[in-house]
């Protein structure tokens, strides 16, 4: 399993094509199933991405759509002031042909009153594939996570009355660390990690603690011997400070 993330990955959508090519073929080779995934806030997305996704039915794309444009533009704000994703997104009607096509939904305290709103929205829109995401490290007040919880507790309603498959992300996956991957991490310069925890602003200057080599530094046959730390351990220990 291999997943695509940053920052905006679709910025750099030919090495994208390159590694699932490459990825594919040694799968072949060694008899393997192989599957991606690439999360975008969907802006990128254009008629040649969209083609390359819906001929590599291994690959799921996941989109970033917090529900209505108002809930969409009050967390999404472009540096710029001038691109609506919400219009991106909904206007590309092809993306919903995509075979594996998510939605990512964040719940986030200063919308978290229309959580179940935003979610009918989206499903009115054709969508049927989702992951929720509630905002994590910023502070949430007790009655914002009363909110949430009666929120979620409208949507499994939902869910549960209608007569056709949805398929919930959260249910097929569990990482030991909240919010962040499990599993080796390469960046942008070939270092190896254990998360992607460094890409977090409150855990980047772990860079050099939790590094475990560079991907550079391994030939073809050598094995890699990797021994990751515990993350959650420093994650508490960073938190106490």
């Amino acid at each position: 399993s291999i997943r695509f993330f940053g920052g905006e990955p679709l910025l750099k959508f030919n090495l994208i094509k390159d590694i699932v090519k490459f990825a594919k073929k040694k799968a072949r080779f060694y008899n393997k199933s192989i599957t991606f995934d690439i999360t975008t806030n969907g802006i990128p997305l254009n008629d040649e991405i969209i083609s390359f996704i819906q001929y590599n039915p291994e690959i799921e794309l996941i989109i970033s759509l917090d529900g209505d444009r108002e809930s969409q533009l009050i967390n999404r704000v472009s540096l710029k002031r001038n691109l609506d994703s919400y219009s991106y997104i909904i206007n590309r009607k092809r993306i919903l042909k995509l075979p594996k096509l998510t939605i990512n939904i964040v719940a986030a305290p200063n919308q978290v009153e229309k959580f179940f709103h935003n979610f009918v929205h989206i499903f009115s829109l054709g969508f049927r594939r989702f992951n929720f995401l509630p905002a994590y490290f910023i502070l949430w007040q007790k009655e914002e996570l009363r909110l949430l919880r009666q929120q979620f507790q409208k949507i499994a309603d939902f869910i549960l009355k209608q007569n056709e498959y949805i398929y919930i992300k959260n249910l097929y996956l569990l990482s030991k660390a909240p919010l962040f991957n499990d599993g080796l991490v390469i960046d942008y310069n070939g270092d190896i990690f254990p998360s992607n925890l460094i890409l977090s602003k409150h855990f980047i200057h772990l860079r050099s603690k939790i590094r475990m080599g560079n991907i550079k530094e391994y030939f073809l046959r050598k094995p890699l011997s990797l021994k990751p730390i515990d993350i959650n351990y420093l994650m508490k220990k960073e938190g106490n400070r």
